[in-house]
């Protein structure tokens, strides 16, 4: 038997089959939508370079980490988006990489109102690092093979609406059902990666002159599995500091802060705290974002949102 590799194979398994963790999460989703849906390339109608990391379940050995690093601008006088991100998700044994390119034809509905269409392609490598795994049986005969690995294409679409203080959103970023990791080994079973449905949809409220309130919603949908909500409210105080929350149901209770540190930067970090039995072996989840506006003079972009 192999003490810390059951340890990982039970945590990849309770995530499969549980299927909340089945695609990278963030607790920055109104921040980092460019994830969710392809057709928000473009969507702050500016250029954008955003990093974001992630940390969950401290404390747990092979708990999930995942870095991302995207980059969205408009172009063609505002008609069209590009979107270009890549993705690192560690989980136990299992690292997956994804590297996608967007694309989304921006129409103009009204004076403030712009719908979006996008299409995504991606290419996603995963990869089964057994010299991770420790045994305690010196003829254990997994151990002695090689890392595998798989390479596969995948596709996806969405559909983004936008006015002055109102988005929605609808995206399916990857239609494909790709096998990320197949064993080939009779008594392990493969892992799958399985079609998500996101609908996410958010406002700008002002409270006064000097603070708003912005709430906004994420569900999602895997065939077969539970409903999947998170529920996140901010206050915007002088267009410069956020203090929020969100409830992820069943899973967690987070706290976001968010810092304009200068017109084109800003800083986000989040806390999520778990509401699972896992809580009793973890401290909780990190989290930290910074973004970066281009050329925000142009369009009078000079405080923080996320629409």
């Amino acid at each position: 038997m192999l003490k810390t590799y059951f340890s990982f194979i039970l945590l990849i398994f309770v995530c499969t089959f549980v299927r909340a963790q089945e695609a990278p999460m963030y607790s920055h989703f109104l921040f980092n939508k460019l994830a969710y849906n392809p057709a928000f390339a473009g969507g702050k109608d500016v250029a954008v370079v955003q990093a974001l990391y992630r940390q969950q379940w401290q404390n747990i050995v092979g708990a999930p980490r995942t870095a991302n690093v995207n980059f969205h601008t408009p172009f063609a006088q505002q008609k069209c988006g590009l979107g270009m991100m890549v993705t690192q998700d560690q989980l136990g044994l299992l690292s997956n990489t994804y590297a996608d390119l967007m694309y989304a034809y921006r129409l103009k509905t009204s004076e403030t109102g712009v719908l979006s269409v996008g299409l995504q392609a991606r290419i996603e490598y995963a990869r089964f690092n057994w010299n991770k795994a420790k045994s305690i049986s010196p003829t254990d005969n997994i151990l002695q093979n090689e890392n595998e690995n798989l390479t596969k294409p995948n596709f996806g679409v969405g559909a983004y609406y936008k006015d002055k203080n109102f988005f929605f959103g609808f995206s399916v970023p990857q239609l494909l059902e790709s096998t990320l990791y197949r064993s080939s080994y009779e008594d392990l079973p493969s892992l799958h990666r399985f079609r998500t449905y996101y609908l996410m949809t958010g406002a700008e409220l002002a409270l006064s002159p000097t603070v708003d309130f912005m709430p906004g919603v994420l569900v999602s949908y895997i065939a077969n599995a539970p409903l999947q909500a998170e529920i996140n409210a901010n206050l915007v105080f002088s267009k410069t500091i956020l203090v929020g929350a969100s409830y992820r149901v069943g899973s967690s209770v987070d706290g976001l802060v968010g810092i304009q540190l200068t017109k084109q930067l800003m800083l986000g970090l989040a806390y999520d705290y778990s509401i699972t039995k896992l809580r009793k072996e973890n401290i909780g989840s990190f989290e930290a974002m910074l973004e970066y506006q281009f050329d925000y003079n142009r369009t009078g972009v000079n405080h923080l949102r996320y629409f």
